[in-house]
């Protein structure tokens, strides 16, 4: 396999997992597909014919996705999206509470079970704020609910670096 059929599988894989977070839309993914055919002299057919489906067909472009792509690559887009939940939150982009319902929709992937994990201790630990705190507390005006996002930033950043120290 070449180089160029790495990036593109690991570019696919993250395509794939931001698709299934709702962090991207379908044109998202069919306008990714575009930009490969520009980049590419010879590109892959399979690039070619996700480009050309319609932007309504979820089901099929997840699928062209998945064909696109492996567990490795698959593996690897999770901290790339962990980076990017760290980015959304210092932003302001995401709430915790929407962050961690997004992650969950990568679970049957079994990718990285210790950002699963974390996640899981993370959703504990808000279900035990809104309890006490009521379940119309916005996370904006809340200073535990801020205090837990900060701390769920610096351990996911842990969890980062360690698992780019033993990938190196």
């Amino acid at each position: 396999m070449n180089t160029n059929s790495q990036t593109i599988q690991s570019e696919a894989a993250y395509q794939l997992l931001k698709l299934d977070m709702g962090l991207s839309t379908t044109q998202d993914t069919i306008t990714w597909a575009d930009s490969i055919i520009l980049k590419h002299d010879n590109p892959p057919i399979e690039i070619i014919d996700l480009a050309l489906t319609p932007t309504q067909e979820f089901l099929a472009i997840h699928k062209q996705l998945e064909n696109l792509t492996n567990q490795t690559e698959l593996k690897q887009a999770t901290l790339r999206i962990a980076t990017q939940f760290i980015d959304l939150l210092i932003q302001d982009q995401i709430t915790l509470t929407d962050l961690v319902k997004r992650a969950r929709s990568i679970y049957l992937l079994d990718l990285n079970r210790d950002l699963y994990d974390l996640i899981d201790l993370y959703d504990e630990y808000l279900l035990h704020t809104y309890n006490k705190l009521g379940w119309q507390t916005s996370e904006n005006n809340s200073e535990a609910i801020q205090n837990l996002k900060q701390h769920f930033q610096y351990d996911l950043q842990n969890l980062l670096n360690e698992q780019n120290n033993v990938k190196s």
